[in-house]
């Protein structure tokens, strides 16, 4: 039985796509068994519990914490000690945790994040074979310069840079969770050798899930589930429902589930428009499900991703996307198969809401439960990781 270990530098339970990942293969371990891997997780939630029902009432808890992250985004060194708050004292924290459990045999060594990562090469005592999973779009740290857009232009940036370095030099293989962002990745680092580098897709459960019905009267009900944030940009469905006519408006409503630094300003901006009824803002919700089922369309309108797994959520429950052409998105979403794929910009979001009843949604929802079906399923990423994990 060949032994792979998980370290990651987070809680399993946090609302993340990685985590959400991670989770779901800490409770596959038999399933990882089948294939001749005994797997082993050491996460977070072994050192200090943490609840992440209330994240909307910490994040506008005044302090210390709250100035940092309200100014994070235009002051460099505040960005990068939000950056070592958020990500690297905790990776750091699992990876000493992980060493004070003395295993010294041979071991492969399954991390999810470059930071985590860096933090295990630093420190480890002996070379085992490790693989590094990045969900990203295939450039280590876009996602970071869409949170601190200041880091853009900032020295302080080379430390990341350094950190990318010693990792991609010293691990065995460099996974992405889609093809797109590995050849971006391919582009972006030509001296890595391309035997050292692939991709698996995320998969996700399969679950009892009613396939959406046949569209109900009234206006389309829309779903967005992700946090609140530029990067995924719930901002642009505010403004295009702003620069939509009343009659237009009347045709759509949104639920927005998740929460993040633009939640408040979003709901008071669609107060001050008079356009609150036709947008709901839920917070975190672990009723995901039933919000979806309950649901014609979903979208997500990021500016960044890897491979989300709220679209692969939404495409179990049967429904039909409204995604961008970023990462491995494409790979999910077929323009007019099994919905509509359009440029991250305020223009494609109100074209596509102004036009929404020009397309036959129910249709596209039952191919993309075929998609997902086919291509998508957790036995599918298991095998692929499985057999990988082997080879090595």
């Amino acid at each position: 039985m060949k032994k792979v270990d998980i370290i990651h530098g987070g809680w399993l339970k946090a609302p993340n796509g990685a985590s959400s990942v991670l989770r779901t293969l800490a409770e596959s371990t038999s399933k990882f068994e089948e294939y001749g891997i005994q797997l082993s997780v050491y996460s977070m939630d072994l050192i200090v519990l943490k609840s992440f029902e209330n994240i909307a009432a910490i994040n506008q808890r005044k302090g210390l914490r709250y100035f940092i992250k309200k100014n994070a985004n235009a002051n460099s060194i505040l960005a990068f000690i939000s950056i070592y708050a958020i990500y690297l004292r905790h990776a750091r924290k699992i990876v000493k945790y992980y060493f004070d459990q003395g295993l010294e045999e041979s071991r492969i060594l399954f991390i999810h994040d470059i930071f985590t990562c860096y933090y295990y090469l630093k420190y480890r005592s002996r070379r085992q074979k490790t693989v590094l999973v990045l969900h990203n779009n295939g450039d280590t740290f876009n996602m970071l310069r869409q949170y601190y857009p200041v880091l853009n232009k900032s020295r302080l940036y080379s430390i990341l840079l350094y950190i990318e370095r010693k990792v991609l030099s010293e691990v065995d293989k460099v996974l992405f969770v889609a093809e797109n962002p590995k050849d971006t990745f391919v582009q972006l680092h030509p001296d890595i050798p391309i035997e050292k580098v692939g991709f698996v897709y995320n998969g996700i459960l399969s679950k009892e899930m009613h396939i959406c019905p046949e569209k109900h009267l009234g206006p389309l009900e829309i779903c967005c589930v992700g946090s609140v944030s530029k990067r995924k940009g719930q901002d642009m469905i505010v403004e295009a429902l702003v620069k939509m006519s009343p009659v237009q408006r009347e045709k759509v409503h949104f639920t927005i589930v998740g929460d993040g630094t633009l939640r408040g300003e979003l709901e008071k901006l669609c107060f001050e428009k008079g356009i609150s009824k036709y947008i709901d803002f839920i917070g975190v919700s672990n009723q995901v499900k039933n919000y979806l089922l309950r649901s014609d369309i979903f979208m997500l309108p990021s500016r960044d991703e890897g491979f989300p797994i709220s679209i692969l959520e939404a495409m179990r429950a049967g429904l039909p996307i409204i995604s961008t052409n970023i990462a491995g998105i494409p790979e999910m979403v077929f323009s007019g198969i099994n919905g509509i794929v359009i440029s991250p910009c305020l223009e494609d979001i109100y074209d596509i809401l102004c036009h929404i009843e020009s397309y036959n949604w129910s249709a596209m929802g039952k191919l993309s439960y075929e998609l997902y079906q086919q291509k998508f399923t957790l036995d599918s990423m298991i095998e692929s990781y499985a057999n990988i994990l082997n080879a090595i």
